[in-house]
């Protein structure tokens, strides 16, 4: 009976865990494409499907050594970059004063009202 209830209890805690993770990625993750890189800076272009256009959009850039944050983190973050869409689904970006020869990643979401959509990432390293 005991090892019932355990596996009950821990089907019901992994669809727990299942939903929470449901509502962060209610939307589509943006995609993203690099268009430029130069020593110290680079250029992405941001591409946004129809359901977030009207909403805002987030990125962090850090070193790739650093742990990927969730899409709470990015928006949260007081390192993060943003912008209104506006309808827009395409945009570019640029993240400057960077170090050469360096591994970068790009982590973005986008956010309608409170939902937020799957995290994108992109790996970029300077010249």
């Amino acid at each position: 009976m005991k090892r019932i209830f355990s596996i009950s209890l821990l089907i019901f805690s992994c669809l727990l865990i299942a939903c929470e993770e449901d509502v962060e990625g209610g939307l589509n993750a943006p995609l993203l494409e690099v268009r430029g890189v130069q020593a110290d800076r680079f250029t992405f272009a941001i591409t946004i499907e129809e359901d977030g256009v009207k909403g805002r959009f987030y990125y962090l850039v850090q070193t790739t050594d650093k742990a990927k944050p969730s899409a709470q983190e990015i928006k949260g973050s007081q390192y993060a970059t943003s912008f209104d869409l506006n309808g827009a689904d395409f945009r570019t970006a640029s993240m400057s004063s960077l170090n050469s020869k360096t591994n970068y990643t790009v982590y973005a979401t986008v956010a309608l009202g409170d939902q937020l959509s799957q995290v994108a990432s992109l790996q970029v390293t300077t010249q």
